[in-house]
């Protein structure tokens, strides 16, 4: 897989697939996604946007809880 690290956030590993597709880890968090979806790179970025945020806030709240 070719994991990338982006600027705004270091840690997050994201592998971009085909139309869209997404595997997303936090190893630092101790959670990983996957966003599987046939349509586009741009859908793709749109939903991963949208979608790591309140995966992330998620995986958060269930620690502290």
């Amino acid at each position: 897989m070719g994991w990338f690290r982006y600027e705004n956030d270091p840690e997050l590993l994201v592998d971009p697939g085909a139309w869209g597709a997404k595997a997303v880890l936090h190893p630092d968090e101790g959670w990983a996604a996957t966003l599987i979806i046939e349509s586009s790179f741009a859908i793709g970025n749109l939903m991963y946007n949208e979608i790591v945020p309140l995966i992330r806030s998620a995986v958060l709240e269930a620690d502290n809880n």
